[in-house]
């Protein structure tokens, strides 16, 4: 069983009995589409807004079953207190008011914040609420002979805001980033007769477990205002720095640069039979 912490004073309660609703376009309204790392930001601030209101509802339920003013009571960490003496744990809380009022249910919501504005029609203004930022130092080998490329040490230091999920984080990172890498000097894309000549994987080659470098990840946390607890979106920003990191490292490595990608030993080939291409 999954725990988690939340309280130094050792109560622990598995995830197992947090209840979440699966996704039902009848059962829940229209959100728009998981694009652009808006679930951390957003649904994670709708969820923690929520869980805000849920506390609160509580506390007024613990202060009125006290007969004390609701400013007594406070929540830290799974616990309800009195002017810092502990009174009751969440889940007794929760259970109590249950078998007395029937459920609780409380909807957190989204609002667009006010300072932000985006012009739909011109696409200009704030498009985003946050930005994640990244950066790649990839070694890589290179045969000159046989042009074969082989990326040895990737490490990547990244901006999420707040990790919410460290071990998860550290894995978007490494899995996004080989995805970039693949983009960067294998994976090869014709197009003919308006087909893809590429089809399958036999002939579409994309990066394995023996094409993957050791990886090195730090997270740099710089808190977002806007993403629940600091967080930022991670999901695609891996991606991006893996081609031009293996384009860079190709050229510090042979010389010659590539302006297109992937970087074949094709493409090598050529470079180095242009001559003129080949810098110093």
């Amino acid at each position: 069983t999954v725990l988690t912490q939340i309280t130094a004073q050792g109560l622990q309660i598995p995830f197992e009995r947090v209840k979440y609703m699966s996704p039902d376009t009848s059962k829940t309204p229209d959100s728009g589409p998981t694009v652009a790392s808006r679930t951390t930001m957003i649904v994670g601030k709708i969820v923690l807004r929520g869980a805000e209101k849920l506390i609160k509802r509580l506390k007024k339920y613990v202060s009125d079953s006290l007969d004390v003013p609701f400013e007594e009571v406070t929540y830290n960490k799974g616990f309800f207190q009195r002017n810092g003496v502990y009174v009751v744990d969440f889940l007794e809380a929760a259970r109590s008011y249950e078998e007395k009022h029937g459920p609780l249910e409380v909807i957190g919501d989204y609002s667009h914040p006010a300072e932000l504005y985006w012009d739909d029609d011109r696409c200009q203004g704030d498009a985003y609420q946050g930005y994640a930022w990244g950066a790649n130092v990839l070694e890589v080998e290179v045969d000159m002979d046989t042009w074969e490329v082989r990326p040895l040490r990737d490490t990547v230091v990244v901006d999420v805001g707040t990790a919410i999920n460290p071990l998860l984080a550290v894995g978007q990172v490494e899995g996004g980033s080989l995805q970039g890498l693949g983009y960067g000097y294998l994976e090869v894309i014709e197009v003919e007769g308006g087909k893809y000549k590429n089809d399958r994987l036999s002939n579409y080659i994309i990066p394995t477990s023996v094409d993957c470098p050791d990886f090195f990840v730090e997270l740099t946390e710089v808190p977002c205002s806007r993403g629940a607890f600091g967080a930022k979106g991670l999901g695609e920003m891996p991606l991006s720095g893996g081609g031009p990191a293996v384009a860079a490292a190709i050229e510090h490595a042979t010389g010659l640069f590539s302006n297109k990608l992937p970087i074949t030993g094709e493409v090598l080939t050529a470079l180095e039979q242009k001559g003129d291409e080949r810098r110093s």
